[in-house]
């Protein structure tokens, strides 16, 4: 099993590769200490266990189940858009990541419609 890699987009989202997908959070919400953490842990694995915490993370694998006609690239657009939007009384699920790409990305008509 590959580590898990870990860098920094050009929208300064910490992002976590993983094998089947990758997860990212924005940095601008961190506190300077979380930040540092990050660089001193080197790992989002460890850096939640320093927390107490713990992370599930949605991959690019689960936007495509769910929604089979976007990209990889209009897929990570959606979990961005989970992650900035995600509401912690309810929480992420099959049907958050549905109505995020559905609201995000038009569905293809079909030769019914």
């Amino acid at each position: 099993m590959k580590e898990p890699t870990m860098y920094v987009d050009a929208d300064n989202y910490l992002c976590v590769e993983y094998e089947d997908g990758e997860v990212c959070i924005d940095l601008s919400e961190l506190q300077p200490r979380e930040r540092a953490l990050i660089g001193a842990a080197g790992n989002f694995t460890e850096l939640m266990d320093l927390h107490g915490r713990v992370g599930l993370t949605w991959s690019v694998d689960d936007v495509l189940a769910v929604r089979k006609d976007l990209t990889e690239e209009q897929a990570k657009e959606v979990l961005k858009e989970v992650g900035r939007t995600a509401d912690a009384e309810h929480g992420i699920n099959w049907d958050t990541i549905r109505s995020v790409a559905d609201d995000k990305f038009e569905r293809p008509r079909t030769n019914e419609e």
